[in-house]
């Protein structure tokens, strides 16, 4: 075992001094991050059967939690800060990193059960926060369809590309998938490197928004806290019910921020992404406390 795998823990710590330190360096190779996604999907969804894919009970109380809680928290905080409501409702929305996958595996979690809610989430939500956006009247500029396409025209080639290719390699070419499924633990290398990237993008987005408004500053930093700590109480206790525990806390607490952080900046107050940019810290903050634990009870 080399030792970033046995170290698992401590890979978000050095990426969030080195995002720290580096940010805007790191901020100008954010594109590279698709690539090393793609790569980190095609280990994940390698050995995976279409069989596999199935959407569960679990999935829709999961979903219908995101939307219910989004919802509910923009309805509650908006009268107060409608653009901390509008940053938060987007990172509650947002859905489920691609890297999730790979977090949650390396916790111990089943690759078909990720699988399934990140396709599902991903898909759904494309559809869906739009028409949450349209009825609270936040968005800016678009149309219902316009937005629809552009969400889609984001989720999808992120998720659907590698998914096809690994599909295609297990069926025509079974040899190179063979050695695929051997790699996937290459998959923790990718996500440092990417993690690294998004958390330097992310810093710099954090850095650079004015300090003329340090109370709404401060309350962006604690609003993206406070919904990241419920997703991830909510999930793991809904997976709990249904033996999937681990599945359930990372399915709907770990977020693509890249695509929030997007949204809010195309579709409303530009000024909100920097909650879904806080959630980004905060969620790799806890994915590293749990890595660290699962590493003291293996030893």
């Amino acid at each position: 075992m080399n030792i970033l795998q046995k170290h698992r823990s401590l890979v978000l710590p050095l990426a969030i001094v080195l995002g720290f330190l580096f940010h805007a360096y790191l901020a100008k190779w954010i594109g590279a991050v698709p690539y090393l996604l793609f790569g980190m999907l095609l280990l994940a969804y390698a050995g995976i059967s279409l069989h596999d894919i199935r959407i569960t009970r679990m999935d829709i109380i999961l979903l219908a939690f995101q939307l219910l809680f989004g919802i509910g928290v923009f309805v509650l905080i908006k009268n107060i800060d409608d653009v901390v409501a509008q940053g938060m409702l987007v990172a509650v929305l947002c859905p489920t990193a691609t890297s999730a996958t790979v977090v949650a595996v390396l916790l111990g979690a089943k690759t078909e059960t990720m699988l399934t809610y990140t396709l599902f989430s991903n898909l759904s939500l494309a559809l869906l926060m739009p028409l949450c956006f349209m009825g609270m009247d936040i968005i800016q500029g678009l149309s219902l369809w316009q937005t629809c396409w552009a969400i889609l025209g984001k989720v999808v080639p992120m998720l659907l590309f590698p998914f096809l290719v690994a599909m295609l390699i297990k069926y025509r070419f079974p040899k190179v998938n063979t050695t695929l499924v051997a790699h996937k633990g290459d998959s923790l290398y990718l996500w440092a490197v990417s993690l690294t990237l998004v958390l330097g993008s992310t810093f710099n987005s954090i850095l650079e928004q004015p300090q003329t408004n340090l109370p709404r500053l401060w309350g962006m930093l604690a609003g993206a806290l406070f919904v990241c700590a419920v997703q991830f109480a909510v999930g793991k206790y809904v997976g709990w019910r249904f033996g999937e525990k681990i599945a359930g806390g990372q399915a709907v607490g770990q977020k693509n921020t890249a695509i929030a952080i997007w949204m809010a900046q195309t579709f409303l107050n530009p000024v909100a992404s920097v909650v879904p940019a806080a959630y980004s810290v905060w969620q790799n903050l806890f994915n590293s406390y749990q890595l660290w634990r699962k590493e003291k009870r293996e030893k």
